[in-house]
């Protein structure tokens, strides 16, 4: 998690591409079922027709 200089938004890295974002995904995934954190751009790769897909809550930088 990086703050930046300005004191503006946070950011985290997405588990899948590594870009920061502002706003992460909580979700599960696999069959380890292990929680991660994905950006919007990656959560449809990992949602739709995925059965082990959970989701778990919403991440935004302008919150913390």
């Amino acid at each position: 998690m990086a703050k930046r200089g300005d004191g503006g938004p946070k950011t985290k890295p997405c588990f899948k591409c590594a870009a920061p974002t502002e706003v992460a995904y909580r979700v599960r995934y696999d069959a380890t079922k292990a929680w991660a954190f994905v950006c919007p751009a990656c959560l449809m790769g990992v949602k739709v027709g995925n059965p082990h897909y959970a989701y778990g809550g919403t991440w935004k930088g302008s919150r913390h």
